[in-house]
């Protein structure tokens, strides 16, 4: 009984000790930390996807976040003119960086209709 628990004790270390799992086991848990510019949603699932430094915040922005579909801001008026102010439509943008760098209002993270 005592060689089956060295067994399995062994066994267990061994697969613990593996530089890159195969599977992650993580919660649930919405503690969000930023690596590389990339968010996750805790250091768990950051771990699991290769991030090694890491802050415990949100990132500025979700460079991985994929397209999303935002409005960019109003153009400005050129001084002592008087402009008659017309809604942008909205523009996909390749990541919410890239729609948060032009200032726009994120519509939805897909594409515009």
């Amino acid at each position: 009984m005592h060689s089956l628990i060295r067994i399995i004790f062994i066994l267990l270390l061994l697969t613990s000790c593996n530089d890159k799992p195969q599977e992650c086991a993580c919660t649930f848990e919405y503690k969000p930390v930023c690596a590389d510019g990339k968010q996750f949603d805790n250091k768990c699932l950051a771990k699991c996807n290769g991030a090694i430094n890491f802050s415990e915040s949100r990132c500025d922005c979700n460079s991985a976040s994929g397209e999303v579909c935002a409005r960019p801001p109003m153009p400005p008026c050129p001084e002592g003119m008087m402009c008659t102010q017309v809604m942008p439509p909205p523009k996909l943008y390749s990541s919410e960086c890239e729609a948060l760098k032009e200032k726009a209002e994120i519509l939805k993270k897909e594409m515009c209709n």
